[in-house]
């Protein structure tokens, strides 16, 4: 009730007190570039006459044209409190959620550099957020700046708030502490708040809201009897400005905590004007007033649409004769309306059940009470069979309560990323007990369900999921609308099927939960050619790849980049011809950086040119990097180039050592005789255009004096004449 009567007079403050936009409202000092500092202040100057305008339209109350230009405002400067301010009263005249608002006026605050001085104004628009949010002390650290509450530096030493507003909060907060010293201190401000603002009826309404007629206090008593008699009065400044629903609220309130005699007159006067509550119903009937079949069909006027837990407990509670109570459990049994229920104390509702048939339909949770629902349920005639957990972008299914079937986890645009199917009977878990209430079934003599917030259930890991799947499907970037699906038993995957849109590319195997073997597709033609082994670093000492590697191993295997599990590709095998089942290329990947890489070019099964680089010395960083790399030659004699750092150091052709020649114009190396640059050029002219690894090829000088045999392993270019 605060907040909108706040934010209403606050937003039209703020739009007629905006007249005058000083520049100079921020902190700024300049860069020392003249360039920098100018474009500082024309977007400072741009920010400002967004928000004269804003406040144009906040006089109006079109709140959709404030957002707008106060939006576009804080593009052009970020930094200006009063921006912010202006976005959160924006936000509540729109019905926003209070963590929405809550967001914007945090903001406000923590910049801390006002144009119009509105600091206090959006603290207190803050503090009654936090009121009612369940941080009841953080308010004082807000509205008094005390350091013993306090969460942000910009509210220590802040001048403490005096107004109505700051009061009420404070009192507020106090009761909802709920410590005996925080109540004596409640009380203690409601006192003083009558004496300082007597027409404001939010003080009596916070008093009788949160305290109890039947405990026996002198203060409390005596500042009920002042109340009360100030409703007797019914003066017309004590009234104005205030709405109907809040004066109905505050008489019957009151009706608790006055003598016999003065709860009659209340409750007539009441009636008399016209005046309903759900607790007139309860009231009237205690009093005489009204008989149980009348106070029943009163109540259930309200109770058709919605209904809070505790009057409709406390009617219950007085229901004694035979044929109301009948009445009412044929009511219960075919209930289609809505209980809220105060399930933390401090008079807010923040659980939600709305009934069909007499039985759960739905339910909803907001832990905090800040807009936001923690989860809801979906129920079949009081079962739950689904529901969702909002701070989780998840939703769930149940098989039979509370074994969960499935659970899917979502991406912020509301596609799915992660699907769980469960084992039946599995997976317990339950935000919720749906238990036979008492408090409502019992004085009417019928079983009715009303939930149990179940406190100590844990959210789901992915642990927990995964000892529980039976599959999972995730979401995937290696490649565009792809998707895997992984088959789990007793927590470890087993079988891994790749999908992009409906067709398959990819299959791999797990061992005891580890990958094993992947089989890949790589060119949609229906054969997987790729095979990819994988191994597991369980002492972390391998340093096979990158990161970014490893990052894009675990992106194939698992769908999405991530390091440190420890999977590495140890081999890869590609059938690059015609399928038949024979490997045309092989890599395997050694620890620090080693690789053997093998081509058989005829398809026997065996080797013809292989290239191997060496592990890096782990005891000696500074060691070359050693690669060799092996062909056959014309005569099929094994030809071995070592290389050091890139550099070739050692041939030898069968068991006889060999010169290597780098060639005088080229980066190519010549093994025991060396040829013209020409033949060179035209080497590296037909290796290039083949751009093929391990294939050795003939070439020869356009005039045909020169001819050689020429191979391309890795980066190494290199021939051999032959005459």
């Amino acid at each position: 009730m605060i907040m909108k009567r706040f934010l209403h007079v606050a937003a039209t403050v703020l739009a007629l007190s905006l007249v005058s936009l000083p520049v100079s409202g921020a902190d700024y000092y300049g860069s020392g570039d003249s360039l920098e500092d100018s474009a500082y202040m024309a977007n400072r100057r741009t920010a400002l006459r967004c928000l004269t305008l804003a406040k144009d339209y906040a006089a109006a109350a079109n709140w959709n044209s404030v957002v707008s230009q106060v939006s576009m405002g804080i593009s052009y400067d970020s930094h200006i409190s009063d921006l912010w301010y202006m976005l959160a009263v924006a936000a509540n005249n729109q019905g926003k959620t209070k963590a929405v608002v809550a967001s914007y006026v945090e903001r406000a605050i923590n910049e801390a550099q006002w144009v119009d001085y509105n600091r206090d104004a959006a603290r207190i628009l803050y503090a009654d957020i936090l009121s009612d949010t369940l941080r009841y002390a953080d308010v004082f650290a807000v509205l008094d700046g005390d350091a013993r509450y306090s969460m942000n530096e910009c509210y220590v030493n802040a001048p403490r708030i005096y107004s109505s507003d700051a009061d009420y909060i404070r009192a507020k907060a106090l009761y909802r502490l709920g410590d005996p010293a925080s109540v004596e201190q409640a009380r203690k401000k409601i006192d003083d708040a009558r004496k300082m603002y007597p027409a404001d009826i939010r003080f009596p309404i916070l008093f009788f809201t949160y305290e109890n007629p039947a405990v026996v206090n002198a203060d409390m008593t005596r500042i009920a009897r002042i109340f009360i008699a100030q409703i007797l009065e019914h003066s017309g400044a004590y009234y104005d400005g205030h709405s109907a629903a809040s004066t109905t609220e505050m008489e019957i309130l009151a009706v608790p905590f006055a003598d016999a005699q003065t709860r009659t007159y209340l409750l007539r006067s009441f009636s008399a004007r016209g005046l309903r509550h759900p607790r007139y119903a309860i009231l009237a009937q205690q009093y005489g007033l009204l008989t149980q079949k009348q106070a029943l069909e009163y109540i259930e006027d309200f109770a058709d649409s919605q209904i809070s837990y505790d009057v409709l407990t406390s009617f219950l509670a007085e229901i004694t004769d035979a044929d109301v109570k009948k009445s009412a459990a044929s009511y219960l049994k075919a209930y289609n309306g809505l209980i809220a229920r105060d399930t933390d104390g401090d008079k807010i509702r923040n659980l939600y059940v709305q009934y069909e048939r007499g039985r759960p339909q739905s339910v909803y949770y907001d832990r905090n009470q800040d807009g936001v629902y923690e989860w809801s349920i979906d129920c079949d005639f009081g079962t739950p069979v689904k529901g969702s957990v909002y701070s989780q972008r998840m939703d769930f299914t149940w098989g039979a309560f509370p074994s969960l079937r499935t659970v899917r986890f979502k991406k912020e645009d509301g596609s799915v990323d992660q699907s769980y199917s469960l084992v039946p009977g599995k997976a317990q878990w339950t935000p919720l007990r749906m238990v036979l209430n008492q408090e409502i079934g019992r004085p009417a003599g019928v079983s009715f369900y009303f939930p149990e917030i179940n406190e100590g259930q844990e959210e789901l890991g992915s642990a927990f999921l995964l000892d529980a799947a039976s599959s999972i499907t995730v979401t995937s970037s290696e490649r565009k609308d792809s998707t895997i699906e992984f088959i789990v038993l007793d927590g470890q995957i087993q079988i891994a099927r790749y999908m992009q849109g409906n067709r398959q590319y990819a299959q791999a195997e797990f061992v005891n939960g580890v990958p094993s073997l992947r089989v890949v597709d790589s060119n949609g033609d229906g054969v997987y050619e790729t095979t990819e082994f994988y191994g597991e670093d369980t002492t972390g000492q391998m340093e096979t790849h990158s990161l970014e590697e490893e990052q894009t191993i675990m992106t194939n295997l698992f769908g999405k980049p991530s390091n440190g599990a420890g999977y590495y590709l140890r081999m890869i095998q590609i059938d690059t011809g015609k399928p038949d089942t024979i490997s045309d290329f092989t890599e395997e990947y050694l620890p620090r950086g080693g690789k053997i890489t093998s081509y058989d070019t005829n398809g026997d099964g065996s080797w013809d040119v292989r290239a191997v680089r060496q592990s890096r010395n782990a005891e000696d960083p500074s060691a070359p990097v050693v690669e060799e790399a092996l062909f056959f030659d014309a005569n099929n004699d094994l030809v071995r180039i070592t290389s050091e750092n890139g550099i070739p150091v050692q041939v030898t052709v069968g068991l006889k050592s060999e010169a290597v020649i780098e060639d005088d114009s080229f980066r190519f190396y010549w093994i025991g005789e060396k040829g013209s640059p020409a033949l060179a050029k035209k080497a590296l002219q037909t290796l290039n255009a083949q751009n093929t690894q391990g294939k050795s090829m003939i070439v020869s000088t356009s005039d045909g004096s020169e001819e050689a045999l020429v191979i391309r392993i890795g980066e190494l270019n290199c021939g051999k004449l032959i005459h």
